[in-house]
């Protein structure tokens, strides 16, 4: 669901991957706190929705690391990702939780980790400012492979003294010896690329 609603936001809102992601860790929030206090069955109600909420970033946040990062070091990116979020989340959390309980309660233990939803929440919402910078960056970067790729040089237009390239379909205008990827309106080249049709 939070990569459908971060598509849909997409269209209207600036970093909407992000921001679905920041919303909803910071939505779980209170739902993590609150069940602390609520006996059961009916803190069932709240660990759903806290579970819920939590991983409502799945979706956008892959969506994101997936638009940001360079094809040639996606894997990576992804596999960083994953150990990170384990090292750093799931691994370290019931010893720590255990740590605190100790010198204090079980309910400080989960209080104090759960507060990390909190800065999560602000670091994604802070984050999304950057997010459309980084994706287009990317949308401009042929990938190594396509860089040598026998037929990635679609088409060779010259016109009076200036020659094109369409390249994996991105218009690139000759520069002395090098070829600049034109913005996405076509307008003045905003990156450099090496010679490709060398």
């Amino acid at each position: 669901l939070g990569g459908i609603v971060g598509d849909k936001l997409q269209e209207r809102y600036s970093g909407a991957y992000f921001l679905v992601s920041g919303v909803g860790i910071l939505i779980a929030f209170p739902f993590a706190v609150a069940f602390l206090y609520v006996p059961f069955p009916a803190a069932w109600v709240l660990i759903f929705f806290t579970v819920f909420f939590l991983f409502f970033n799945t979706g956008p946040s892959n969506t994101a690391l997936a638009n940001a990062s360079p094809p040639e070091v996606r894997a990576t990116a992804f596999a960083l990702n994953i150990l990170i979020i384990h090292a750093l989340g799931d691994a370290i959390s019931p010893p720590l939780i255990g740590a605190i309980a100790d010198r204090t309660n079980l309910n400080m233990g989960f209080l104090v980790v759960s507060a990390t939803m909190l800065v999560a929440g602000v670091l994604w919402l802070y984050g999304r400012k950057f997010l459309d910078r980084d994706t287009r960056a990317q949308a401009h970067v042929p990938s190594a492979v396509e860089r040598v790729a026998v037929g990635i040089v679609l088409a060779r237009i010259e016109l009076g003294d200036e020659e094109q390239l369409l390249v994996m379909g991105h218009r690139h205008f000759k520069r002395g010896d090098r070829f600049l990827a034109a913005d996405e309106q076509g307008n003045d080249a905003v990156r450099e690329h090496d010679d490709v049709a060398q």
